[in-house]
């Protein structure tokens, strides 16, 4: 069980890494990223990919957080401080009573991720909302995802917003960034992958039409676009084949990350090995 740090001062240095959460960049400069909750830290420390620095909470929430305090290393500082110190500190109020601090490490590239072999493989381009990120990564983690390359102009996986929403799957699935989906797609294609562009453009073929006719082994990358725009002309240029997810006459889209689901759901991988440690 990690020793318990009672902190009574707010300006105390120790509690830096926690200050002014709603900045999504804070964290990122500094090398480090917030996870909210008991729930998500235990997804944190299963995963064993990013050290944890640091927790910080309340008494009120000390015993039921004993579970998740002893599955960390001996030398993690805990530190104990009341609920509106802790709203203090962080800007505002935290409900679950719980954050931790870990460590980011480098991001890897889109060659480094593909050395993993996914075989189902996510590509986000320009997906700006946090909160679909997240939501991406979870529905991908259930929906036999192994690793997802996102583009520069994503949002953040580590912000918290996104960490939250993904339920700790961020933590658990390989990712990436890459610079120009032209150059991914060439990348891709040398590696034996099918990339299938999702857009609800009425000449995309239905998805159950590309799975039907899809050997059940290949590997597939499935590009998911921007929540306004969706994919830009490049990607679908790249792209070896546009998929859509039919809907009723009328409607116009379904939210990026629905879609992926969907699309995720009639390509049946959750059997499959996937690159999770």
């Amino acid at each position: 069980m990690p020793t318990l740090v009672t902190i009574t001062d707010i300006d105390d240095p120790r509690l830096e890494g926690y200050r002014d959460l709603r900045d999504p960049d804070r964290t990122a400069r500094s090398g480090t990223f917030v996870a909210e909750s008991r729930l998500v830290l235990d997804q944190l420390v299963a995963s064993g990919r990013y050290p944890v620095l640091s927790v910080l909470t309340t008494p009120a929430r000390l015993e039921a957080m004993r579970g998740s305090l002893e599955r960390l290393p001996a030398d993690t500082p805990v530190y104990v401080v009341d609920a509106a110190q802790m709203a203090a500190v962080a800007g505002f109020r935290i409900h679950r009573g719980c954050l931790a601090l870990g460590s980011r490490g480098a991001v890897l590239d889109a060659e480094t991720v593909l050395t993993l072999r996914p075989s189902t493989l996510l590509v986000l381009e320009s997906v700006t909302d946090p909160d679909n990120v997240g939501s991406l990564f979870r529905s991908g983690r259930a929906l036999g995802v192994d690793a997802l390359l996102l583009g520069t102009r994503c949002a953040d996986p580590l912000y918290r917003k996104a960490i939250r929403t993904s339920m700790g799957a961020v933590f658990h699935l390989p990712w990436g960034r890459y610079d120009d989906v032209g150059a991914l797609a060439r990348r891709l294609r040398e590696a034996g992958v099918t990339i299938a562009a999702l857009t609800p453009a009425p000449m995309a073929v239905p998805i159950a039409g590309f799975v039907g006719a899809l050997r059940q082994d290949a590997p597939v990358a499935l590009m998911v676009g921007n929540e306004g725009v969706g994919l830009s002309a490049n990607a679908l240029a790249a792209s070896d084949v546009c998929v859509r997810v039919p809907m009723r006459p009328g409607t116009d889209s379904l939210n990026a990350h629905v879609s992926a689901a969907i699309a995720l759901s009639h390509l049946g991988r959750t059997g499959q090995a996937s690159s999770e440690p």
